[in-house]
């Protein structure tokens, strides 16, 4: 799959990509909102997602950003399957806007809408992966631990975008990951991204682990992860816990 230039996508960036980034935003943190720098300064930014979008959180973040480095925001929420041409929309889209931020259910659709666009497109999620919020936990861990080296990641839970997300990026950093995402053990449920992951984790020298169960798959873990469920042998109780 070919990516334009004006297309920001964390996922396929490499490890001194992420870090770069990450240390840009650590200068933003640093400073009071009030002498954050105007990049943005009379631009005009879209924040463009679907009509059942259920969690508004990461565009409400990305909307007081936005705001504060001095842009002009300006939402646009509807169905995709409705556009006749989403090249053609994003032709549209950069007549009126100088930034675009994109969420959508398929990865497809904004490599499709980036091909019409003359602006610069951030990808921030869709059913596969979210991006941008597993870069912010990321950098996150970092500020933690004070580094990304020696940590190793476990995850119960069932298999989610999140989870998807996490194991295309912390392999670049060389981080291995252990998950257990399957309310049987005898049989496994394997990530739509595992073989990419697999992949990754073999270029960069570490480990992808899918576990028969939650205890094995947190053990020794640093970082232990999930997502909201009802499978009551992934509850990661002090017990379970424990085993480290």
């Amino acid at each position: 799959m070919k990516y334009r230039k004006n297309l920001f996508n964390a996922m396929i960036m490499e490890a001194d990509q992420l870090i770069k980034v990450m240390d840009n935003v650590k200068v933003l943190k640093s400073l009071e909102l009030c002498k954050l720098p105007k990049v943005l300064n009379g631009k005009k930014v879209t924040i463009i997602s679907e009509n059942d979008a259920k969690n508004c959180v990461p565009q409400v973040a990305l909307w007081s950003v936005t705001q504060s480095l001095g842009g002009e925001i300006m939402p646009i929420t509807f169905d995709w399957h409705n556009l006749t041409s989403k090249k053609d929309f994003g032709k549209m889209i950069s007549r009126c806007y100088d930034l675009v931020l994109v969420e959508t259910k398929h990865c497809r659709d904004i490599i499709t809408f980036s091909e019409g666009c003359e602006i610069p497109v951030v990808y921030c999620g869709c059913g596969m992966y979210q991006p941008l919020e597993g870069l912010a936990n990321i950098l996150t861990i970092g500020e933690h631990f004070g580094r990304l080296s020696h940590l190793k990641f476990g995850w119960v839970g069932p298999g989610c975008s999140a989870l998807n997300t996490y194991m295309m990026m912390l392999p670049r950093f060389g981080i291995p990951i252990s998950y257990n995402c399957t309310s049987n053990p005898n049989f496994p449920v394997q990530p739509i991204c595992y073989d990419k992951s697999y992949t990754l984790s073999r270029m960069h020298s570490t480990n992808l682990n899918n576990c028969k169960t939650a205890k094995e798959a947190i053990k020794n873990s640093d970082i232990i992860a999930t997502t909201v469920h009802n499978i009551q042998c992934q509850q990661i109780t002090t017990e379970v816990r424990s085993v480290n």
